[in-house]
Protein backbone atom coordinates (compact mmCIF):
# COMPACT_ATOMS: atom_id res chain seq x y z
CA UNK A 1 0.00 0.00 0.00
CA UNK A 2 3.04 2.41 0.46
CA UNK A 3 2.77 3.30 -3.50
CA UNK A 4 -0.79 3.19 -4.02
CA UNK A 5 -2.45 6.65 -5.35
CA UNK A 6 -4.55 6.34 -1.88
CA UNK A 7 -4.04 9.52 0.41
CA UNK A 8 -2.23 8.72 3.98
CA UNK A 9 -5.93 9.50 5.48
CA UNK A 10 -6.96 7.04 3.17
CA UNK A 11 -4.43 4.43 3.68
CA UNK A 12 -4.84 4.62 7.10
CA UNK A 13 -8.44 4.39 6.93
CA UNK A 14 -8.54 1.37 4.81
CA UNK A 15 -5.59 -0.70 7.17
CA UNK A 16 -8.15 0.41 10.13
CA UNK A 17 -10.47 -1.08 7.82
CA UNK A 18 -9.01 -4.57 7.49
CA UNK A 19 -7.92 -4.56 10.93
CA UNK A 20 -11.20 -4.41 12.27
CA UNK A 21 -13.05 -6.46 9.80
CA UNK A 22 -10.78 -8.99 8.16
CA UNK A 23 -8.70 -9.77 11.42
CA UNK A 24 -9.03 -11.23 14.57
CA UNK A 25 -7.32 -8.39 16.16
CA UNK A 26 -9.86 -7.19 19.17
CA UNK A 27 -7.66 -4.08 20.74
CA UNK A 28 -5.64 -2.32 17.87
CA UNK A 29 -4.22 0.56 18.06
CA UNK A 30 -5.80 2.26 14.69
CA UNK A 31 -3.52 3.52 12.41
CA UNK A 32 -2.78 7.31 11.66
CA UNK A 33 -2.23 9.28 8.93
CA UNK A 34 0.64 10.64 10.10
CA UNK A 35 2.27 6.53 11.00
CA UNK A 36 1.20 6.38 7.61
CA UNK A 37 3.13 9.09 5.52
CA UNK A 38 6.09 8.66 7.74
CA UNK A 39 6.15 4.62 6.82
CA UNK A 40 5.73 5.97 3.38
CA UNK A 41 8.40 8.21 3.46
CA UNK A 42 10.82 5.56 4.87
CA UNK A 43 9.73 2.99 2.26
CA UNK A 44 10.76 5.90 -0.94
CA UNK A 45 13.80 6.30 0.66
CA UNK A 46 14.15 2.02 0.46
CA UNK A 47 13.31 2.53 -2.96
CA UNK A 48 16.32 5.11 -3.75
CA UNK A 49 18.50 3.21 -1.86
CA UNK A 50 17.77 0.18 -3.58
CA UNK A 51 18.14 1.70 -6.78
CA UNK A 52 21.64 2.62 -6.02
CA UNK A 53 22.76 -0.47 -4.73
CA UNK A 54 21.56 -1.88 -7.92
CA UNK A 55 23.34 0.51 -9.96
CA UNK A 56 26.62 0.00 -8.01
CA UNK A 57 26.09 -4.02 -8.61
CA UNK A 58 25.69 -3.39 -12.45
CA UNK A 59 28.82 -1.24 -12.96
CA UNK A 60 30.76 -4.42 -10.51
CA UNK A 61 29.07 -6.85 -13.07
CA UNK A 62 30.61 -4.58 -16.40
CA UNK A 63 33.91 -4.55 -14.93
CA UNK A 64 34.19 -8.27 -14.75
Amino acid sequence: MANSPLTDRQTAAVLNWVLKHKTPVNNFIPFTTEEVAKHRQASNNALAERAKLNARMAALEDWQ
